[in-house]
């Protein structure tokens, strides 16, 4: 990878950690809990009404957040076997839980939540793994300059 799309892509890192540590760091579920019921009315309103329903849209929006970061993630540490990412993201996702369950008397901790942010993780990383396959594959099919 180019140093300058290595640069970019650990300042995507760095501001998308930042977003997420504003997000986890809440005291309570108010803006959580907001942010379920907009994407609820979004989500029945474009798609099937079972959809829709604050449980499974609470775990998809878990699923989406973290996304991004394994992509990154994964991006800039291309030679790391995507298993571990994996496993890392599922001992965070325990932490973050752990700290929520102990420190966060406003907020929940649940397993569901572990298992939403790993699957996340598991997507970003598989979408990086194509992404770095595609790349490897049309740089492998220039002609050399």
């Amino acid at each position: 990878m180019p140093d300058r799309l290595r640069s970019r892509h650990a300042a995507a890192l760095g501001a998308y950690l930042l977003f997420l540590a504003f997000v986890l760091g809440q005291r309570d579920a108010s803006l959580a809990a907001w942010v379920i019921r907009q994407t609820g009315r979004v989500v029945r309103l474009l798609g099937p009404d079972w959809l829709g329903t604050p449980v499974r849209v609470e775990f998809l929006l878990n699923v989406a957040m973290i996304v991004p970061a394994a992509f990154l993630v994964a991006m800039l540490f291309p030679r790391h076997p995507w298993a571990n990412w994996v496993v890392y993201g599922f001992v965070a996702a325990g932490l973050v839980e752990g700290f929520q369950g102990l420190f966060r008397p406003l907020r929940s901790a649940q397993f569901v939540d572990v298992v939403a942010n790993t699957t996340g993780v598991l997507l970003g990383v598989i979408l990086a793994l194509v992404v770095l396959r595609r790349t490897a594959d049309s740089e492998e099919s220039r002609p050399p300059m």
